[in-house]
């Protein structure tokens, strides 16, 4: 972590001041050393540059294993593309106008591909979180930025200033915890007012014929050891050009969906990703609008891609 994290960072139980001690450097980023709470004395270690909220991975294991196995596959600067900037620009409506100069928070890093994207759009900092050990992967992708700090930390108890950042965005995450709702609800006292919140969750309307196939395969997939999903998945790779015969198409690929997308190392990883997580809800337009209501914003708009949405904190 950077100094200038700590201006950003509250103890997550008591809101109480952190002080730091035992601080270790390389190249002006804090590699080790505690974090303290001057009123509730917890602490909290900063490990392999990462300051750590929390204790084990809780339901979100998978996450970790995926984005260590995949952890070069989405990030542009890497595969030399454009596909995370498309798609961050078709989610949330962002530009590379709307994020320079702006102190924001990516809501569930994973391997750091948004994280990547804004802050070579010159943002002032990106904080990227994560309850994962994918932070260890965000942290050798994008880590030594000086406006990115990565750190480990609940969605639903995280350890910063309230109204800090000027945006949070959150693209394919929150229906990945208990409550999506819940968690959409816990991030935005953290967003300055006239900030914008920009979120992307699975969608309600998607083709029956894809999610009735999957969610049967998910009943067990989930309790399954994650080194067998991340092995089975890989039979997408194959199994893509199978596809596209139109019989095979009809009949075998409701009951065995995969990702469609034609890169192989893509595909793997997408259809590693649906098995896996233990939740994976799915949401309404009428739904999400009614959260972003509820929780008093105004201009809020939905975006084409569903279900993505953005507004502003009155």
């Amino acid at each position: 972590m950077h100094d200038s994290l700590k201006d950003f960072l509250k103890c997550p139980h008591c809101s109480g001041s952190l002080s730091i001690s035992g601080a270790e450097y390389a190249n002006r980023i804090i590699m080790s050393g505690r974090l303290a709470c001057a009123r509730c004395k917890q602490s909290f270690e900063i490990v392999r540059g990462i300051p750590r909220f929390l204790l084990g991975e809780t339901y979100a294991g998978s996450f970790g294993f995926q984005w260590k196995r995949f952890y070069d596959v989405q990030i542009d600067a890497i595969s030399r593309n454009k596909e995370s900037e498309n798609t961050f620009i078709e989610k949330t409506g962002f530009t590379s106008a709307d994020v320079k100069g702006k102190v924001i928070l990516d809501a569930g890093v994973g391997a750091g591909r948004f994280a990547d994207l804004v802050a070579r759009w010159r943002c002032k900092k990106a904080v990227g979180v994560d309850l994962s050990e994918a932070v260890e992967t965000a942290f050798n992708n994008v880590g030594d930025r000086d406006n990115v700090d990565i750190v480990q930390a609940d969605i639903f108890s995280l350890p910063f200033e309230k109204e800090s950042f000027d945006i949070i965005y959150s693209i394919g995450v929150l229906h990945h915890t208990p409550d999506t709702k819940k968690a959409f609800m816990h991030l935005v006292p953290f967003l300055k007012k006239g900030g914008v919140f920009a979120i992307y969750v699975y969608s309600a309307y998607a083709r029956k014929r894809i999610w009735i196939g999957s969610e049967i395969l998910r009943k067990a997939t989930p309790k399954l050891p994650v080194k067998l999903i991340y092995y089975l998945s890989a039979l997408a790779i194959p199994v893509y050009y199978l596809y596209k015969f139109p019989l095979f198409d009809l009949w075998l690929y409701p009951l065995f969906p995969i990702s469609r997308h034609p890169n192989w190392k893509h595909r793997w990883l997408e259809t590693f990703d649906w098995y896996t997580p233990i939740y994976q809800w799915k949401h309404t337009y009428a739904e999400v609008y009614n959260w972003f209501k509820e929780a008093g914003f105004t201009e809020i708009e939905p975006l084409d891609y569903p279900v993505c949405m953005r507004g502003v904190k009155g």
